[in-house]
């Protein structure tokens, strides 16, 4: 019976003692991440085991698709806010454009006129209306 076994080499961080290990349990320790030890005592480990960094790098994800889905959905709705305002800004445009005060709903031959000695806080306020909202600039 002939078997064949292959080491690693391993240089203690600590003492800079070389001794060797067996592959399979050099990729045991790699795999779980467990200490093991140089011949003088010194603890030394490969760090977090795979499992470990690819559960951190899945829960990682999931924060960030859960993010991603929080800014679409704030886009939506910020989206839906701007075409009710362009709608209801339209609107106010067409009436006043047929002659209906949007102060007191009544419809004037002259408008214009009508808007600048009834209701002069109004055309002060009016520039919060513009005619281009909702276009591209």
């Amino acid at each position: 019976m002939q078997t064949t076994t292959t080491y690693t080499i391993i240089d203690c961080p600590e003492c800079n003692v070389l001794f060797a290990i067996t592959d399979q349990f050099a990729e045991r320790r790699r795999a779980d991440g467990n200490s093991f030890y140089c011949p003088s005592g010194h603890s030394m480990s490969y760090g977090d085991s795979l499992k470990d960094q690819l559960r951190r790098a899945k829960d990682a994800n999931a924060r960030l698709t859960s993010r991603l889905d929080q800014v679409k959905a704030d886009r939506d709705q910020t989206e839906l806010r701007r075409r009710a305002a362009v709608g209801q800004a339209t609107k106010i445009r067409k009436r006043i454009a047929n002659g209906v005060c949007p102060c007191c709903n009544r419809s004037f031959a002259d408008l214009a006129r009508h808007m600048q000695s009834k209701h002069p806080e109004y055309a002060a306020n009016s520039k919060a209306v513009s005619p281009n909202i909702g276009t591209a600039a």
